[in-house]
């Protein structure tokens, strides 16, 4: 990724806390398909209609579909991972 993907990764992380945040309460209330298909339909969304989600400072089609499938992609594995330290018990030390 490039310094100019960085910068808008960084920015658009965080226009998409409140979607994120929104997600991972639906997470409770969705199998896990359910809410992996959900985060994908949002991530499109997002793709499809940027200027709705994340104003006019866009960067070109290709990057910004790059930029917004890395940040769900890292939301989706923090999730999981998050997930997985709540689920295996501490090892008795």
């Amino acid at each position: 990724m490039e310094d100019f993907q960085r910068s808008y990764k960084e920015s658009f992380a965080i226009i998409l806390e409140p979607m994120k945040a929104m997600l991972v309460n639906l997470e409770h209330h969705l199998s896990r398909e359910e809410w992996l298909q959900f985060v994908d339909k949002t991530r499109l969304s997002i793709i499809n209609k940027p200027e709705q989600y994340l104003g006019l400072d866009i960067p070109d089609a290709d990057s910004l579909q790059l930029i917004i499938t890395t940040i769900f992609e890292e939301f989706v594995y923090e999730q999981v991972q998050s997930e997985l330290s709540l689920t295996i018990p501490a090892l008795p030390g």
